[in-house]
């Protein structure tokens, strides 16, 4: 090979044999002296880039790590330039990503932590071209990633999957945000049953975007988060356990968006189901692990963990919502109590006296007097 400029045949092998020896000195050397170098240069030495990123899987721990912060770094830079954003290391960025999902949990972790985090800033690009390329390209590395599954006690998903969240929260793009919504679809259609902790960010994603003001946005959201509710739930309720308190506030947010009232009733009608999730999945949230179970006896966590959620849920909805869905949630608790409130034990019921009587409260209706009138209807009934 002729020597190139920026890039000669003894600066590649430099680089390459770094490479081979995994010493994590060298790479650091390697990669401090050459990256931008390599970066201006790669296209025109695809074999020897391809070689670079993919053995990049023989780095040890340290080295991997300061390898994709590099990485990051030169990315970044592409990614900033205003005229025309350049996506080539994003994109190996990626394949650095791939080839190193192998790595035990820990390492992957530290690598991710890295990596996550600049994907959250590239999801959130001015230009929509670059969010695009991002949020697809997560949705990619997820696909992979859920195929692992996920071992009990560990909440690697949920690392994973929290720049969808990021996301979904800070770019301000309706076709992004449509995107980010559509992927997280897919993943639950492709994945479902491998989804473990993984479920807390998917309905974070679909809680914030049940509060948006594009119907394309809302209803996609709701359709998929109604489907895990009336399957996922019915068919493997311990899976979704640990978000199940997200998943009723995914749908009290639903419940309280007030350009969809169909979709509010429908949003209720589901809480209630999850009243009967609850009431036949007692044993399992017994003994489902928990990082508070050293503290908390097997029955109260029936409470805390299934009863409580609901009935805390449906009185922010009542607290928050219009008339007609006030009175219905209202309708609802009250149908709860009547057919389960045979399960609760008395200090259950002190607790859950505790949320009725706020809902009650009259000094409320002193702080809200705009709100007086309906109040008293829901309260009355007349």
């Amino acid at each position: 090979m002729k020597s190139t400029g920026a890039l000669d045949e003894r600066t590649l092998a430099t680089l390459q044999g770094a490479l081979g020896e995994t010493s994590s000195q060298a790479v650091v050397v390697a990669v401090d002296r050459l990256f931008l170098s390599i970066s201006n240069t790669c296209a025109s030495h695809g074999m020897n880039t391809f070689r670079i990123f993919q053995g990049s899987c023989r780095l040890t721990a340290d080295a991997i790590v300061y390898f994709v912060r590099a990485l990051c770094a030169v990315s970044k830079e592409e990614l900033n330039q205003p005229a025309a954003p350049r996506m080539f290391l994003l994109g190996k960025l990626v394949e650095v990503a791939f080839y190193n999902m192998g790595r035990i949990r820990l390492e992957w972790r530290r690598v991710w932590e890295v990596v996550g985090e600049h994907f959250n800033m590239a999801g959130c690009n001015a230009s929509e071209v670059v969010a695009h390329y991002s949020v697809d390209a997560l949705r990619q590395l997820a696909i992979k990633f859920l195929e692992r599954g996920e071992l009990p006690n560990f909440r690697f998903q949920k690392d994973f999957l929290r720049p969808f969240e990021v996301i979904m929260a800070r770019n301000r793009s309706v076709q992004t945000r449509e995107l980010v919504v559509a992927c997280c679809s897919n993943l639950v259609e492709a994945h479902a049953p491998r989804i473990k902790s993984g479920w807390q960010n998917l309905f974070s994603v679909w809680t914030l975007a049940a509060g948006d003001v594009q119907k394309d946005i809302v209803e996609a959201a709701f359709l998929a988060s109604s489907r895990v509710v009336l399957y996922q739930f019915k068919e493997d309720f311990a899976s979704v356990l640990d978000a199940f308190q997200e998943a009723l506030k995914c749908l009290a947010e639903f419940a309280c968006n007030t350009n969809h009232p169909d979709m509010n009733m429908e949003a209720i009608r589901l809480i209630r189901s999850c009243g009967e999730y609850v009431s036949i999945n007692q044993e399992r949230i017994v003994e489902a692990p928990w990082e508070e179970s050293w503290s908390v006896s097997g029955d109260q966590r029936i409470w805390l963990r299934g009863w409580f959620p609901i009935f805390f849920e449906l009185s922010c909805i009542i607290n928050r919502c219009k008339l007609d869905v006030r009175t219905r949630s209202l309708t609802v608790m009250f149908e709860i109590m009547k057919n389960h409130g045979n399960e609760f034990r008395s200090e259950w019921w002190r607790d859950l006296f505790n949320i009725v009587f706020r809902i009650f409260d009259h000094a409320k209706l002193d702080e809200h007097r705009a709100d007086v009138s309906s109040r008293y209807i829901i309260i009355f009934g007349h």
